[in-house]
């Protein structure tokens, strides 16, 4: 009887060290599972730091346009050139007819003067929000504090196609 005692208890010990194994190849696999799930979510945290950064240099560009918009549209309307602003847009209008006459496609003479006034008027507003070390009675405070400045500046000719 002792004998088939003992092929019990060898049985019984050989199938708790197979069990021993597994947990711990388990175990292993879960730390292995939280490791890689701790570099994702730093990762992750990462990129959403990177991407808040990203949101508040355009929040401060548009910022900076808006102002820039204002500030050149008060600068034309004190030297007599009436203009609207679209600050969402970013668009400065010339009212229609002051360049071009109707079905032309040349400058009159109103027309010229307007677009001097519009270069003098240009050329002392955007270096304020352009480059960085401006200063001058013509720059605003707020735009020397402008982290942002505007990335480009484009000009649209537009005429009717009437003769």
């Amino acid at each position: 009887m002792r004998a088939t005692r003992r092929k019990f208890y060898q049985t019984n010990e050989d199938e708790n060290s197979y069990l021993a194994s597994v947990s711990d190849l388990v175990s292993g696999l879960l730390y292995i599972f939280i490791i890689t799930l701790m570099v994702f979510a730093l990762g992750l945290k990462n990129q959403e730091r990177v991407k808040e950064d990203e949101v508040a240099k355009l929040t401060g560009a548009d910022r900076a346009r808006q102002q820039m918009l204002v500030a050149l549209q008060k600068r034309l309307m004190s030297e007599g050139v009436e203009v609207k602003i679209d600050p969402v847009q970013g668009v400065l209008r010339l009212q229609e007819g002051i360049l071009f006459g109707f079905g032309e496609a040349e400058l009159g003479a109103p027309g010229i003067a307007v677009v001097q006034k519009l270069g003098r008027v240009l050329d002392d507003v955007l270096p304020c929000y352009t480059n960085p070390r401006a200063t001058g009675s013509e720059c605003p405070p707020e735009a020397a504090m402008q982290s942002s400045m505007p990335s480009s500046l484009r000009v649209i000719r537009m005429t009717s196609l009437l003769p």
